[in-house]
C-alpha cells in the first residue's frame, strides 16, 4: 500500500460521535425516531475480537445525555466514512462502553492517561452493514512503541473540530428534523519533548481542533508500510495537542474485558458475551455481500484453506 493509500484508509477510519434524544420511547411510539441529535467528539473505528469498536477520548462520552432522557438507542457513530442518512442501518449502534483507561496506571502533567475509552457496536445485521473502513487491531506491533518517537517527527491527527460540524434545524419536513455536517480535519503537526509527553505541535488553535479529542494520531513512516497508530488526541490549543500516546493505552486495549463495563443499550442483555460467536456470522455475511479476500482477511477470517 503506497503513502497516500494508507493516509486515506486512516483518514475514513475515523468517525464521528452523535448524541440522539426521544420524546416517547418505542412502546409509545409505536417505532424508534431521534428527535433531536447534538454533540461533537471524534474517534477511530477498529476492529478486534470478531468486533467492531470506536477507540475514543473518555470525557467525550461526558456528553451523552442523562440516563433519564435516553432513548433506547442514544449513542450513534456513521457506519461509513462518507455517510448516509436514509435509514437506521448507516450507523453504528453503540452497545456496551468499555472503560479501558482505568486499567492504565500512569500520571501525567500535561494530559489524563486514562482518557481513553472504548465503545462497542452491535454485530453488523445484514451484508449492507458491514463497513469498509476501519483499522484492525492484533498486537503490540499495530502501535507506535516508545523508543519510535523522536525530536520532530511528524505526526498526522484527524477528528471532526466543532466549528466546522454543525447541527440545523430543518421546518416543515415531514421525515427529517435536522441536519449535520461531516467535515473531517487533518492537523499535522511535529512532535516534540519525550515520549511520555504526548505532544506535537501544531499551528492551529484550540477553536480550530475544538472536538477532534478522541481522533487518532498517527505516525505514516519514513517508509512505505510503517504506518502505526501513535495515540489518541486528548486535548489541543495554544499551539499544541496532547495525545495519549498508543504504547501507554495498548495492553488495556487488548485486555479490554478486565475493564469495567457500561451497557447504554439493552438489548446487550438479550445474549451472554461470552457465547457469541461473531466470527461464523461474520462469514455468513462476506460471504452473502461477496466480499474478496482481501476484505476477509481484513476480518481475520479468511485461511489459505477457504
Amino acid at each position: 500500500m503506497g503513502k497516500e493509500s494508507e493516509f486515506c484508509e486512516i483518514a475514513k477510519a475515523t468517525r464521528r460521535i452523535i448524541y440522539n434524544v426521544s420524546d416517547e420511547g418505542i412502546v409509545e411510539r409505536g417505532f424508534f425516531r431521534s428527535d433531536f441529535m447534538s454533540g461533537v467528539g471524534s474517534g477511530l473505528l477498529v476492529y478486534m475480537d470478531f468486533r467492531f469498536f470506536l477507540l475514543t477520548a473518555r470525557h467525550n462520552l461526558d456528553r451523552m445525555y442523562p440516563e433519564e432522557m435516553r432513548n433506547e438507542s442514544h449513542v450513534w457513530v456513521p457506519k461509513e466514512f462518507s455517510p448516509k442518512f436514509s435509514g437506521l442501518q448507516d450507523f453504528l449502534m453503540a452497545r456496551r462502553v468499555w472503560y479501558i483507561g482505568e486499567l492504565i496506571d500512569a500520571e501525567r502533567e500535561t494530559f489524563d492517561p486514562q482518557d481513553i475509552a472504548l465503545i462497542e457496536f452491535f454485530p453488523p445485521v445484514g451484508p449492507q452493514d458491514l463497513p469498509e473502513n476501519f483499522v484492525k487491531v492484533s498486537g503490540d506491533d499495530d502501535f507506535l512503541k516508545e523508543e519510535e518517537f523522536y525530536e520532530g517527527q511528524i505526526l498526522s491527527c484527524f477528528g471532526y473540530p466543532e466549528s466546522s460540524n454543525y447541527y440545523d434545524n430543518i421546518e416543515g419536513d415531514p421525515i427529517y428534523n435536522q441536519s449535520t455536517a461531516f467535515n473531517l480535519s487533518v492537523v499535522v503537526g511535529s512532535f516534540t519533548g519525550d515520549a511520555v509527553g504526548g505532544t506535537m505541535v501544531v499551528d492551529e488553535s484550540h477553536n480550530e481542533v475544538n472536538g477532534m479529542s478522541g481522533g487518532g494520531v498517527f505516525f505514516l513512516g519514513d517508509d512505505v508500510g510503517e504506518g502505526k497508530l501513535a495515540g489518541i488526541v486528548s486535548c489541543g490549543g495554544g499551539g499544541f495537542i496532547r495525545f495519549v500516546p498508543a504504547f501507554m493505552f495498548n495492553d488495556a486495549l487488548l485486555r479490554y474485558r478486565d475493564a469495567r463495563c457500561e451497557v447504554i443499550d439493552q438489548a446487550s442483555n438479550l445474549t451472554e458475551y461470552a457465547t457469541e460467536r461473531y466470527d461464523s456470522w461474520l462469514k455468513i455475511l462476506c460471504e452473502m455481500a461477496g466480499k474478496d479476500e482481501d476484505y476477509k482477511r481484513s476480518l481475520g477470517l479468511f485461511t489459505p484453506q477457504d
